[in-house]
């Protein structure tokens, strides 16, 4: 059963009218009738990162994965919006999109990378000591984010593991190039126990990397997230 958080909604306004795409938790791709390949996101940082732009204002669509926690359905201007497999995950965001009111993509959410090659119509047998099965790429869903909606701002998140602070901005830096980015969550496996979650905020400048952080708990990064956003909507309306 999935976990829902309650918050209550402050008076904060800074965001009143801004409509933002979050996706968040894991995916999964078939093997079988009854079996898959998945991930251990939770949608925690995603909840806490919607639970802050709720808060200020916003109207959220929270695209999460089956099992993950979620805000509170009861609360204003939420909308949820349940994905189960990576090729659902990519037809309901790029889905979203065509609503030219959504302004910023959240993209917490853990695409899987590969995915079966072949998909049994029936549960495969038990019986022999070993199996093979072949994978293959998966669509990477941040990449046409930008190509099906150029102005949103985008949010992308880079986790790694075992990796030093220097390859994940790096990777990071890959991630925001490619996709093009407005900032990305950067964050290891390994800082990631319990309440605690480090973070950086990495984003392209005139003269190179930006490295902000770190951010130590998900609510840590979900206040100075939502500040990034709440700046950007004041520098969009100034034009």
């Amino acid at each position: 059963m999935k976990k829902r958080e309650t918050f209550a909604i402050s008076e904060s306004s800074s965001l009143q009218g801004h409509h933002i795409l979050v996706a968040s938790g894991p995916t999964r791709a078939p093997i079988d009738a009854v079996r898959y390949i998945g991930n251990r996101s939770t949608g925690r940082l995603g909840t806490a990162i919607a639970v802050e732009l709720l808060q200020h204002g916003a109207a959220v669509t929270f695209v999460f994965g089956t099992g993950s926690r979620t805000p509170d359905p009861t609360l204003p201007n939420i909308t949820l919006d349940e994905i189960e497999t990576i090729d659902q995950a990519e037809t309901h965001i790029l889905g979203h999109l065509q609503d030219k009111r959504i302004r910023t993509v959240v993209m917490t959410m853990a695409c899987l990378d590969y995915r079966p090659k072949e998909i049994a119509a029936q549960k495969i047998s038990s019986e022999p000591q070993e199996r093979t099965i072949t994978l293959v790429k998966c669509p990477k869903i941040i990449d046409r984010i930008k190509e099906v909606s150029p102005s949103v701002y985008l949010v992308g998140f880079k986790l790694q593991a075992g990796v030093s602070e220097k390859s994940l901005f790096a990777d990071a830096e890959k991630l925001a190039e490619r996709a093009r980015c407005d900032l990305v969550v950067a964050n290891r496996s390994e800082d990631i126990l319990g309440n605690r979650h480090r973070a950086w905020f990495i984003s392209l400048g005139p003269c190179g990397r930006v490295v902000e952080g770190p951010y130590e708990t998900p609510v840590a990064i979900a206040k100075a997230l939502t500040a990034r956003l709440v700046q950007a909507v004041e520098r969009a309306n100034a034009q």
